[in-house]
């Protein structure tokens, strides 16, 4: 049950969270070879680029789940209590987040407050907040219908942006560039931020951005792992 009280989105899963993320975001990504093909980056920022890392810095701060944001930067759970749940833990559940029945509910008032959240940010499109409370109403119905008693809520096994275990560190944001693919003729600019890995192993975050009432913001995010593209989208 101690994986219960993680009532944040922040950790969770790995490769089967973004196979899954994959197979249900097709509608915000581009192609793979647009970018596995892109020009190589550069590491000149514009002033979109330099938004960009104002974001990345704003982000990392709200998910730290050592020190909670006041506003609340997570959807949460109603928890159930049942005579098997551990005392110690029950204990630490405040009243309203148990659950009235024996199952996990999805806390409703937490997804409004988290999309207001994001949205007074001023780091995200119309469009993505729009597809994140779809995707949010969605798996959240699915979740409540589902009855599950324990485990991990399904459908939120990860991060709501980045869709992963583990994101980046604070020394990874001033590795942030421009990333140019061919064919993104529509789009503002892309960015790529790579993140360190033990060994090898390659991984980047790619944001992808548009102007929007005369501001950059965000309007999809992507992963390249040892050169393969996944898209994140809003599931």
């Amino acid at each position: 049950m101690a994986a219960l009280f993680g009532i944040s989105l922040i950790a969770c899963d790995s490769d089967k969270s973004s196979q899954q993320a994959v197979a249900n975001a097709g509608e915000q990504a581009v192609t793979k070879d647009s970018v596995v093909a892109a020009t190589p980056a550069t590491t000149h920022l514009d002033a979109c680029g330099e938004r960009m890392k104002g974001f990345l810095r704003w982000y990392l701060n709200l998910v730290d789940y050592e020190k909670p944001h006041p506003e609340g930067s997570s959807v949460q759970f109603k928890i159930p209590i049942t005579p098997e749940t551990d005392s110690a833990l029950a204990a630490r559940i405040a009243p309203e987040q148990r659950s009235s029945t024996k199952y996990y509910q999805m806390d409703w008032r937490s997804v409004e407050s988290y999309l207001a959240m994001l949205g007074k940010s001023g780091y995200f499109s119309k469009s993505y907040l729009q597809e994140k409370r779809a995707s949010l109403l969605k798996r959240g119905k699915a979740l409540d219908a589902a009855k599950m008693e324990d485990g991990e809520p399904e459908g939120f096994e990860a991060d709501e942006v980045f869709w992963m275990m583990e994101l980046y560190a604070t020394s990874d944001i001033d590795k942030l560039r421009a990333y140019r693919a061919s064919n993104a003729k529509t789009r503002d600019g892309i960015y790529e931020l790579p993140v360190a890995l033990p060994g090898d192993e390659k991984s980047s975050f790619i944001l992808y951005t548009k102007k929007e009432n005369d501001r950059c913001v965000i309007d999809s995010v992507a992963r390249l792992y040892n050169g393969e593209y996944s898209s994140v989208g809003n599931k």
